[in-house]
């Protein structure tokens, strides 16, 4: 009897485990239904462009060696760069990474990880950016930058 009790409760929690399953399968469908009908692809190219325009409207404006590239990538000379630094900071935009050149080669990569500081925290790159060109004026630096939630909504609703 014991063991009839035991198998009976087994059968009732599996059915209830796969009814759970079956159920969190039907919700994973639904949102990738619902998430189908956006085009996320192309939100996010137009998110980017946005951004890129943001950028060269209000940070790169005025800087002759802000010449991008063709994926859209800015280099500048150390002392645009200073500048756009300088920019980021009034802007309150964080900077992911910023690469180094030196003869069109990249000599070094600079996170805010290695400063154990967030993105948005100018110490971190003004940090970088003082101990990279010390010395060095032929250095280009590249960044990539994150612009906080209250710029991007304003960028999306324009």
């Amino acid at each position: 009897m014991t063991l009839a009790i035991s198998i009976f409760g087994l059968l009732i929690f599996s059915c209830v485990e796969n009814s759970k399953k079956e159920e969190k399968e039907i919700k994973a469908e639904n949102i990738m239904t619902e998430l189908k009908k956006y085009n996320l692809p192309e939100y996010f190219k137009k998110l980017q462009e946005k951004e890129l325009l943001f950028l060269k409207e209000n940070v790169f404006y005025g800087l002759p060696s802000g010449i991008p590239n063709k994926k859209n990538q800015y280099y500048f000379s150390k002392t645009d760069f200073e500048i756009v630094l300088s920019r980021v900071e009034n802007l309150n935009i964080g900077i992911d990474f910023i690469d180094i050149y030196k003869n069109g080669k990249i000599v070094s990569s600079e996170f805010p990880e290695d400063y154990h500081l967030k993105s948005n925290d100018p110490k971190w790159y003004k940090s970088s950016f003082k101990k990279r060109s010390n010395n060095a004026t032929d250095l280009r630096f590249n960044a990539v930058f994150g612009l906080p939630d209250d710029l991007l909504d304003k960028i999306l609703n324009n």
